[in-house]
C-alpha cells in the first residue's frame, strides 16, 4: 500500500512540473510571430532572396568581365608512339612533354546590339623533356569583336524584362506578407471561438 501511495504521489508531483503554463498572446504578438517564424514566411523570404540575386545577376551581365582559361588538351604527357624505320621496323619512343598554356582577356558585352568586344592575351610553352626542348608562343593583345547578323539579342530583351520582373517579386513579398498577417488572424479568431 505504501508503495502505491507513493507511486501516486510521484507521478502526481511529475505531471504538476510539466505542464507547460499557458502563454497569453494578443493578435498583434500573434501577427509579429507569423511574420517572423511561420514557414509561410520562410518561403517567401527564401523566394524574395531567390529573386534579388536573379536581379543581380541579370546585372552583373552588362558589366565588364575577366576570363582566364589554360590551354585545351593536357599539361603533361609521358606516352610513348611507334615511329616507322627505313627498315620497316617500328620502334617506340618516349615522349615527355610539359605543355602550359594561359588565355587572359577582357569582354564586354553590347547591350545594344547583342554582341560582344573583348581584349585578349595568350601564351603557351611547351617543353620536350625527353630531347631538352623549350619553346615559347604567345600573342601580347587580340582585339575581337563578336557580332551575330541575324541572332536574337537576349541583352536587350532583359534589359526591358527584368526590372519589371523584380518590381513584380517587390510586390508578390508584400501581397504574401499580407495573406501572412492575415492568416495569423483567421487562426487567432478561430481558436478565440473555440
Amino acid at each position: 500500500m505504501n508503495r502505491k501511495t507513493l507511486l501516486t504521489f510521484l507521478v502526481f508531483v511529475i505531471t504538476l512540473t510539466e505542464m507547460p503554463a499557458q502563454n497569453v498572446f494578443n493578435i498583434e504578438e500573434v501577427i509579429l510571430r507569423a511574420k517572423s517564424q511561420s514557414l509561410s514566411f520562410k518561403r517567401t523570404e527564401t523566394v524574395r532572396e531567390n529573386r534579388f540575386w536573379q536581379y543581380r545577376t541579370y546585372r552583373t551581365n552588362y558589366n565588364p568581365q575577366v576570363r582566364m582559361s589554360s590551354n585545351n588538351g593536357s599539361l603533361y604527357t609521358n606516352s610513348y608512339f611507334p615511329v616507322r624505320q627505313q627498315d620497316g621496323s617500328i620502334v617506340y619512343q618516349a615522349v615527355n612533354q610539359w605543355n602550359p598554356g594561359v588565355n587572359l582577356g577582357l569582354f564586354q558585352p553590347i547591350q545594344w546590339t547583342g554582341g560582344n568586344i573583348s581584349v585578349n592575351s595568350s601564351y603557351n610553352y611547351f617543353g620536350d623533356i625527353t630531347h631538352s626542348i623549350r619553346q615559347w608562343n604567345g600573342a601580347p593583345v587580340n582585339v575581337q569583336l563578336n557580332q551575330p547578323l541575324f541572332a536574337f539579342n537576349s541583352l536587350k530583351w532583359d534589359r526591358m524584362i527584368e526590372p519589371i520582373r523584380y518590381e513584380e517579386s517587390k510586390r508578390d513579398y508584400a501581397e504574401a506578407m499580407e495573406q501572412i498577417s492575415h492568416d495569423a488572424v483567421d487562426n487567432f479568431f478561430s481558436v478565440m471561438q473555440e
